[in-house]
């Protein structure tokens, strides 16, 4: 018997391509995002306005961040002159 399972081509296709085509085609039905973003889900999905809110929080530290820098070691002008 083993030695017909490694000599057919049709097994390793039954035994190890079908199961993976059947759990991609399931994935494709029931997509993740949509089985997890129910009403009682944990995730929370966000309004437009709470992603706009985010990101302006986001950026508004990044140039925080960027002037703490500049003030710290000095501005890229002061650094350039005094090489």
């Amino acid at each position: 018997m083993a030695k017909e399972l490694r000599g057919k081509e049709i097994y390793i296709y039954v035994l190890d391509a079908l199961p993976m085509i059947l759990a991609l085609l399931a994935l494709n039905v029931l997509h993740p995002g949509k089985v997890l973003a129910g009403d009682d889900s944990k995730f929370h999905k966000m309004t437009r306005e709470e992603k706009e809110r985010e990101k302006a929080a986001r950026k508004a530290e990044k140039v925080a961040k960027k002037a703490e820098k500049n003030t710290q070691y000095g501005s890229s002008s002061e650094r350039v002159s005094n090489v």
